[in-house]
């Protein structure tokens, strides 16, 4: 009974309404409330501390304290930057060594590939009507019987087209793999042509020697083709 006399109290209640910003003062926005001011001082006294800690840190910094961040950084203008990393030089051997295990792993990938379009294709192959049109050959004794015959494998045929038909959840099932497969014929083109790159790099690195010629330059899609002077074998 109380909470409801409370409530009809709250109904008469005038109105609070916060005091808003003065009219030659609106050009400043609006009227900051306590709350706003509450959250500005956290956010300053917050500030306050992080640098307060930092300063001590710095003054109890060890000058011969080592970090391993110190080798790969330098300062440049007051800020540090990560220095330009400076590859050494490979021997032949070792740069034919890299091509040579990435060619493997690159050859790995697209057997994988292949595997797993020949699986796909395998699945397609028992959902899409398509793919499972066969030939069905009758013999017949004289051509009296053919008219028959004919009635008798088009009647199947049409039995067989009902029994296969596709439901429309089995056609987005084949849209997907479809869409898959595509995909993945895509990919293996990529993992052919550099497998193509890589064994011209490789050659190129092996036999530095003998004369070559450009034939066509590489591009994206293809590798460089290059012609071997020919050689007399002794």
């Amino acid at each position: 009974m109380s909470g409801s006399f409370k409530k009809a109290a709250k109904a008469h209640q005038k109105v609070h309404r916060e005091r808003s910003q003065p009219a030659h003062r609106a050009h400043l926005g609006q009227l900051e409330k306590h709350k706003d001011y509450v959250e500005r001082a956290r956010d300053y006294n917050k500030k306050k501390e992080k640098i307060k800690a930092l300063r001590v840190k710095a003054a109890n910094r060890n000058p011969d304290e080592f970090y391993f961040n110190m080798v790969s950084t330098e300062k440049v203008d007051g800020v540090h930057q990560t220095k330009e990393e400076k590859l050494e030089k490979l021997t032949e051997e070792q740069e034919l060594l890299m091509q040579r295990n990435d060619l493997r792993y690159v050859t790995m990938k697209r057997n994988v590939e292949l595997k797993k379009i020949e699986k796909l294709k395998a699945d397609l192959q028992l959902l899409d009507p398509q793919f499972r049109q066969n030939k069905h050959i009758v013999f017949v004794d004289s051509k009296k019987d053919v008219p028959r015959a004919r009635t008798r494998l088009e009647e199947g045929k049409r039995q067989q087209e009902a029994i296969l038909a596709v439901t429309p959840e089995q056609q987005q099932d084949m849209d997907k793999k479809y869409g898959m497969l595509a995909k993945r014929y895509g990919r293996l083109k990529e993992l052919t042509t550099i497998i193509d790159k890589l064994e011209v790099s490789t050659h190129l690195t092996k036999d530095k020697t003998s004369k070559k010629k450009l034939v066509k330059e590489e591009t994206k899609e293809c590798a460089a083709v290059y012609r071997w002077c020919y050689q007399r074998k002794r």
